[in-house]
C-alpha cells in the first residue's frame, strides 16, 4: 500500500485545475500592486533604507492577515461536509487510517492557500534589496508567516472534525484565532514593559 494515498490523489486533482495557477498569478499581482502603491505614496517622505523597512512591515502585516485567514477560508468545512453528506464513513470502510483521511482532506483544502502564500513571499523580499532589512529578518518573517498559516489550517481542521455545521466550525476557528492574537499582543506588551527601563 502506498504512503498517504488520499493526499496524493487529492493533490493531483486540485493541481490539475486551472484556477490553481490563476490564484498564484493573482496573489503575485496583488502583492506587487500593493508594493508599488505603498512605494509611490510613501516614497517622497522616506529615505530608501527606511522606505524598505516600511514596505517590509506593511507587506509582512498583510501576509500575516492572509496567513491567519487560511484556516477560516479553506479548512473549516473539509471534514464536516463529508460528515453531513454521509460519505465520511465510506472512507473508513477501506483500509485507510484516520490520518490518511485527515491529511488528504487538509491537503486538498489548503493547497491553494499554501501556493498563494508561497507566490507572494518573493515580493516580501523586494524591500531587502532597498536596504534597511536584513536577510535574518526576512527569514524570520517568512518562517512566522508559514507557521501562522499552518496553525490556522490546523485549527480549521480540528474545528471541522468536532462540528458537523460549517458555521459552528467557522465561528470556533475565528474565535480561537482572535483569542490567540489577543494573547500574543498582551504578551508582547508585557515583554516590552519589562524590557523598558
Amino acid at each position: 500500500m502506498r504512503f498517504l494515498p488520499i493526499v496524493e490523489r487529492e493533490l493531483l486533482e486540485v493541481s490539475r485545475q486551472p484556477k490553481t495557477w490563476w490564484r498564484r498569478v493573482l496573489a503575485m499581482g496583488v502583492a506587487l500592486a500593493l508594493l508599488v502603491f505603498v512605494y509611490l505614496v510613501l516614497g517622497q517622505w522616506y529615505s530608501p533604507s527606511s522606505m524598505g523597512r516600511q514596505l517590509f512591515a506593511i507587506l509582512g502585516g498583510f501576509g500575516m492577515i492572509c496567513a491567519m485567514l487560511a484556516g477560516p477560508l479553506t479548512t473549516v468545512d473539509c471534514l464536516s461536509r463529508e460528515r453531513r453528506e454521509g460519505t465520511l464513513g465510506l472512507l473508513f470502510l477501506t483500509d485507510l487510517r484516520s490520518y490518511d483521511v485527515v491529511l488528504g482532506k487538509t491537503a486538498a483544502a489548503s493547497l491553494n492557500m499554501v501556493l498563494t502564500l508561497m507566490a507572494a513571499l518573493p515580493v516580501v523580499a523586494i524591500p531587502m534589496l532597498m536596504g534597511g532589512v536584513s536577510l535574518m529578518q526576512l527569514a524570520f518573517v517568512m518562517l512566522a508567516l508559514v507557521t501562522i498559516m499552518f496553525l490556522s489550517l490546523a485549527i480549521g481542521v480540528c474545528a471541522s472534525s468536532l462540528f458537523a455545521s460549517s458555521r459552528a466550525s467557522l465561528g470556533v476557528t475565528i474565535g480561537f484565532l482572535l483569542f490567540h492574537r489577543v494573547c500574543l499582543l498582551q504578551r508582547a506588551r508585557g515583554v516590552a514593559g519589562v524590557s523598558a527601563p
